[in-house]
């Protein structure tokens, strides 16, 4: 396999794994076999298009509880290339839809844990500036504006992150009860 595939591909296996609950060691091997359960449980949950299918297709195995068993394949690389995508253009497209699938599911922490570092980031700034305003008596006002920004988006992105977290529950619980306006 080239090098540039082998990077792709660990970059594809570890981001597929973050959404998949554990660890995927080759994503996007097409190289699958189903039962009928699996199918039945797969096939209706399934919305990517193109080559993102392979990622999915363990994300939603995972979310169903279904078990997934690896094999070791060997695979060879001829000189013949017969993708119909550039290399780089499907690897952003797989990574683009499987960041999209990990954010749905797991709301607070891609999208909190960024915000809590924003914001913690913002404050060490901040402490750097207040620091250097007490040894220099000269205020960083540029220091100032970045520790803003980074708490202040910080906390945007965190509550984002919470009120989305928490918004699934509410509709679900909201149309079990009858709840309607």
């Amino acid at each position: 396999m080239p090098l540039w595939r082998k990077f792709g591909k660990r970059v594809l296996d570890y981001t597929t794994s973050f959404g998949n609950g554990g660890l995927v060691t080759d994503s996007q091997c097409g190289f699958r076999a189903f039962n009928k359960k699996a199918v039945e449980n797969i096939l209706p949950k399934l919305k990517g298009k193109s080559f993102s299918v392979e990622s999915e297709q363990l994300i939603r195995a995972h979310e169903t509880g279904l078990k997934v068993n690896s094999e070791r394949i060997s695979c060879k690389y001829k000189d013949l290339d017969t993708s119909t995508k550039t290399p780089t253009t499907h690897g952003l497209s797989v990574l683009g839809y499987v960041i999209w699938l990990v954010a749905e599911r797991r709301p607070l922490l891609f999208l909190g844990l960024p915000g809590f570092i924003s914001m913690i980031i913002g404050i060490l700034i901040g402490m750097y500036t207040l620091q250097s305003y007490n040894q220099t008596n000269m205020f960083n006002v540029f220091g100032l504006i970045i520790a803003s920004i980074f708490v202040i988006l910080g906390v945007v992105i965190g509550l984002i992150g919470l009120l989305l977290n928490v918004l699934p529950g509410m509709i679900k619980r909201s149309t079990t009860t009858g709840i309607t306006d």
